[in-house]
């Protein structure tokens, strides 16, 4: 992400389609038990205010510590190895919030949806 804007976009837009995709799967199957839903739904949305909050991070360097060109550079690589940081524990949490998400299936949704993606 090139700036933290475009990073809380897109912790939003991923959390809001984690939510409305176990929300469509409850509707759409049964089987699939709204406390599970209720529980992945307020999982995705702690993911979401958490990930808000770190974003939200600050260089600890002044521009009059150190040379001009030298602050704008070190404070990039900050920002650039922390959203990276961020992103990758971003994602794990998203990987796991989806296994919660699949394991709510029931076994023959699941059966059914894998025959038909082959």
């Amino acid at each position: 992400m090139s700036n933290r804007r475009e990073l809380k976009k897109y912790v939003r837009a991923v959390c809001a389609d984690l939510a409305a995709g176990i929300i469509e799967t409850s509707y759409a199957f049964p089987g699939v038990s709204m406390s599970n839903v209720a529980e992945i739904v307020n999982e995705v949305a702690s993911l979401q205010v958490e990930t808000l909050a770190k974003i939200s991070i600050g260089f600890d360097k002044t521009p009059s510590s150190m040379d001009a060109a030298e602050y704008g550079k070190a404070r990039r690589a900050y920002f650039h190895k922390a959203s990276k940081a961020l992103l990758e524990e971003f994602h794990k949490s998203v990987d796991v919030i989806l296994k919660k998400i699949n394991a709510a299936l029931p076994e023959d949704v699941r059966s059914e949806l894998k025959a038909s993606a082959k």
